[in-house]
């Protein structure tokens, strides 16, 4: 016991355990609530335990344990609200006043009468020991007794109950017969924990100090938290407890400190769970499809309206983690090839109708009320509206949809509607639709966009049915099996289902009657699996089989809850000044774990630039995990690992891209999709102009820096020297050698002496692709670029010198590295070029020198910012809109977003000064506010 972590300098932790879950709250009396006192008549709680109680009681389950008879212990607490539970709970009473007793116990009462006469009779002698004899229980107290009394109490309590059939256990100084029944704290806890439970995961903590208690501690040993008041007269004994305080008065802290918790949590983060949009608009129902998308890590589905096919103001759209296909058109005269994140068979689709009606349309239908919602906390979306049709028929409609999260092949859809004032038949025409397209971004329509051939279905049963399909050019198989199920509560109904079968499509049309003030649920139930998933012999065979062990919806949801509490116990963060902030903190961290990998760690995928979440940038893979990292490192590591095996795999392919284009080492695609090769475009649309201009995306080589930068991150975080061993410093390594290879001497710089220079790029600024006069050609020392390949080289050094000897000798054998090429790398990493200029007179750090963005960005013109801004609002693309005026955005000082400053995103300012230092730089403290403030003015802010 004394080894164990006190409860209140941990508190932190337990806090954080309870934001992902309900907590509810079991107490011993005594010992735990009141001190241990000679006489037990005389216990009372501690001093503030009644207000610390009563305002816990406020907010979440509370319940008193004990051994003494119930009337005792509810007049000593004399709280209301709470749970009591007496003799170890043979008898309880919940807070409405209802009573449970224990029948079995009950039989047991003559027997302890006649226990404790006997007991009264025999130990009379024995000056100090008092018998008391409760209702459920017989305890024989000898606190106040001579040593040798322990002795002769035991073994008459053990004879007695051996004769009677009873059960003795021992406390701190007492001896207790109770009825031979297993039933303990522990069993009773589970009862109440049982009844208390709802949708929310229950965190049931349990705090006793005795021995007696220990059954109540083995019950929440795994799935809940324990804390055991200490006392002097339990020496270091064993308890299944995980924390402990010293004494009552700590415990009562303890409580207050619950109370203050869930006081912030209650002002700041209940609201801040929830992201609701009320009323429905139909111009913003995209917007609201890709914000209320669910996910998870495998696959995520768009918001859409369950109704809906894809239109102006909807778009059903599921994406599978890494399933790409690629299709070729002919635009300008050219041949252009684009591989796109594939839209997959719409499992959500449902429509209804009433008395064979119009299938219900919510962009025609009378609309009386609309409300929708994402539960943040349990990933859940919510739907739910009142519409008119134009018989005057009014009903109510609720739907429900979660992408499992343990169960990451399943997804459900539940859907619920009530007839208010009308009675007759209802319809669903529950599908599996594959008749899709990848049409959801505007500028991509003139491009191919159907994936999917070869679609086969059939019937599994009554109620399920099965697609399984094929994308075009990958030939990725992609199986989808659902059951459509109807019921009215928790009873199945009677319907009329017939098997659909189209072309592209399969499902059942169920029928079923309703009268005013019924309801009609319809589950549905499906199940995804591709060629790319492990541990099965087919799609379409793993699709059914899943789907066969699915039950209903409240069960997968249960399980779902469960999984994302643990998720949020471990990314939940909370600010107490600004709860609209923290929605939005929450959204964008739910959306992020819904991409990546969370439970399918064993996923061949990357992280896309718009997630999961429709198809803008087709889905393609680019630098971003550069600002997801750092979430994930600390508290997903496998995760991060996972996402970085998608860059190991493709090494081979940076490998071939680096010698196609004339260097060495591994040069990675700004763009990637399936296979690692180069899927940046050649030629873009302006929207703006409607010309089709070159694309020179495929020279943003500083992509090469961000995969570096964070294998290096990985491994300083978790310190998984395995990992570095295996994968890590073979790309480090790779993304040197292709930097060293990439610079080029040049005798001119530094007054003669010379310096490495790197031409012809794009750094993260993206407007220049190049100079006024070669606008795709590139631009040349872009300072980001410059600045983070020295830093790469480096870490490439640290990494092989982090190997243990014979791993870094097996390295450099395998990829022929000698001791002439580390000194060349030492070499360019000291003599870098990097560009500076001074700063304008007229602007806040006059004369002092700024990095400059790249060589000669600062000749090129300045921007009319104002004018531009009072002419079209909305400048954050910049390029597009010089373009469509006959301009070009590479004339002027401006930025699309941040370039040189990411240079203060991703380094210290020490760790920048040694880099300028090693390179012979001088790089003085005020140059970094001086730089900022250059550039911030300069930029559109545009992505």
């Amino acid at each position: 016991m004394s080894q164990l972590p006190d409860a209140l300098l941990c508190f932190d932790q337990i806090a954080g355990a309870a934001s992902a879950r309900r907590p509810a709250i079991f107490f011993d009396f005594d010992g735990t609530l009141s001190e241990i006192v000679n006489d037990p008549a005389a216990a009372t709680l501690v001093a503030g335990a009644e207000k610390a109680l009563t305002s816990l009681a406020a907010l979440y389950p509370v319940a008193v344990l004990s051994g003494r008879d119930l009337a005792d212990i509810r007049d000593r607490v004399g709280i209301p609200g709470l749970w009591y539970a007496g003799s170890h709970g043979f008898e309880m009473v919940g807070p409405d006043g209802a009573h449970h007793r224990n029948e079995a116990a009950a039989q047991a009462i003559p027997v302890l009468e006649a226990a404790a006469a006997e007991l009264t009779e025999r130990l009379a002698p024995l000056a100090g020991v008092a018998v008391e004899h409760k209702r459920y229980a017989v305890a024989v107290h000898y606190r106040n007794a001579g040593p040798e009394a322990a002795a002769t109490v035991s073994a008459a309590a053990h004879e007695i109950a051996r004769r009677s059939g009873l059960r003795v256990t021992s406390g701190r100084m007492v001896v207790e017969l109770r009825p031979d029944l297993d039933w303990d704290k522990g069993a009773t806890l589970e009862w109440i924990a049982d009844r208390i439970a709802g949708e929310e995961p229950l965190l049931p903590m349990f705090l006793g100090d005795d021995l007696t208690d220990e059954d109540g501690f083995d019950a929440v040993l795994h799935d809940g938290i324990g804390i055991v008041a200490r006392h002097s007269e339990d020496g270091d004994r064993a308890t299944a407890a995980r924390f402990s305080l010293p004494d009552p008065t700590h415990v009562v802290e303890f409580v207050e400190r619950l109370v203050e918790q869930c006081d912030v949590d209650r002002h700041t983060l209940s609201s801040p769970w929830s992201f609701t949009y009320g009323g429905y608009i139909p111009e913003q129902e995209r917007l609201r499809e890709a914000l209320c998308t669910v996910g998870n890590g495998y696959r995520a589905t768009r918001g859409c309206a369950p109704e809906a096919d894809a239109g102006e103001f909807h778009y059903p759209g599921t994406y599978a983690a890494g399933l790409y296909n690629r299709l070729t058109d002919e635009i300008a005269g050219m041949q252009v090839e684009n591989e796109s994140l594939v839209n997959l068979p719409n499992w959500l689709s449902c429509k209804f109708r009433i008395d064979g009606g119009d299938w219900f349309d919510i962009d025609t239908a009378e609309v009386l009320s609309y409300r929708q919602s994402i539960d943040l906390r349990q990933a859940e979306l919510t739907r739910e509206f009142r519409f008119r049709d134009p018989a005057g028929r009014t009903s109510r409609v609720l739907q429900r949809r979660i992408a499992a999260l343990h169960t990451p092949h399943a997804c459900a859809l539940e859907t619920t509607i009530w007839a208010e004032d009308w009675s007759g038949s209802i319809e669903f025409l529950s599908l599996i639709d594959a008749d899709v397209r990848n049409s959801g971004v505007q500028r991509y329509r003139a491009f191919s966009d159907d994936h999917l051939v070869a679609t086969t279905t059939r019937a599994l049963g009554a109620d399920s049915c099965l697609l399984v399909c094929e994308t075009v050019q990958s030939r990725v198989t992609i199986a989808v099996a659902q059951r459509t199920t109807l019921w009215r509560g928790e009873s199945p109904l009677q319907a009329q289902a017939s098997l659909v079968t189209e072309e592209r499509r399969v499902g059942h049309d169920v029928v079923a009657e309703i009268s005013p003030g019924e309801s009609v649920t319809v589950e549905k139930m499906a199940a995804i699996f591709t060629g790319y998933d492990t541990a099965i012999s087919e799609p379409g065979d793993a699709a059914a089989r899943l789907l066969g062990t699915l039950g209903r919806y409240s069960e997968l949801r249960d399980g779902h809850i469960r999984e994302w509490a643990h998720l949020w116990e471990r990314f939940d963060i909370a600010f107490d000044d600004n709860p609209d902030a923290l929605r939005v903190v929450r959204l964008h961290l739910l959306h992020l774990l819904q991409c990546v990998p969370n439970r399918a760690v064993d996923l061949d995928a990357g992280l896309p630039a718009r997630g999961l979440h429709g198809e803008a940038y087709r889905g393609h893979i680019f630098w971003d995990e550069l600002f997801v990292f750092p979430i994930l490192n600390l508290r997903s590591p496998a995760s991060t690992r996972s996402l970085l095996r998608y860059r190991y795999r493709r090494l081979p392919e940076a490998r071939r891209a680096a010698v196609q284009a004339g260097y060495a080492g591994a040069m990675f695609p700004w763009q990637s999709g399936s296979d690692g090769r180069e899927e940046s475009q050649t030629t873009h649309l302006n929207p703006n102009s409607g010309r089709w201009n070159p694309d020179a995306s495929a020279r943003a080589h500083h992509i090469g820096v961000a995969v570096a930068y964070n294998v290096w991150q990985y491994y300083q975080v978790t310190g998984d020297l395995e990992y570095l061993i295996e994968n890590g410093a073979e790309m480090l390594a790779e993304i040197a050698r292709f930097w060293v290879s990439r610079a080029q001497f040049d005798q001119a710089y530094d007054g003669g002496r010379g310096r490495y220079v790197i031409r012809g790029v794009i750094g993260p600024d993206e407007f220049h692709s190049g100079y006024p006069d070669a606008p795709y050609d590139g631009i040349d020392n872009n300072a980001y670029t410059n600045v983070m390949a020295v830093w790469a080289i480096v870490r490439a050094l640290d990494a092989l010198d982090a190997l243990p000897l014979r791993d870094r000798l097996d390295l450099m054998e395998t990829l022929g590295i000698d001791g002439r090429e580390l000194d060349r790398w030492d070499d360019v990493s000291r003599r870098m070029f990097v560009p500076f200029h001074p700063a304008p007179d007229t602007g806040p750090a006059p004369g002092i020198g700024v990095i400059s963005q790249f060589e000669g960005y600062a000749d090129l013109e300045e921007l009319d910012w104002h004018g531009l801004r009072e002419r079209h609002g909305n400048i954050a693309r910049l390029d597009r809109i010089l373009e469509a005026d006959n301009d070009s955005v590479t004339r002027y000082q401006a930025s699309k977003q941040a370039d040189v400053l990411m240079l203060f995103y991703l380094l210290s300012a020490d760790e920048l000064r040694e880099i300028f230092a090693r390179l012979g730089y001088r790089f003085a403290p005020e140059q970094i506010p001086a730089t900022v403030d250059y550039y911030r003015h300069r930029t559109s802010h545009g992505s």
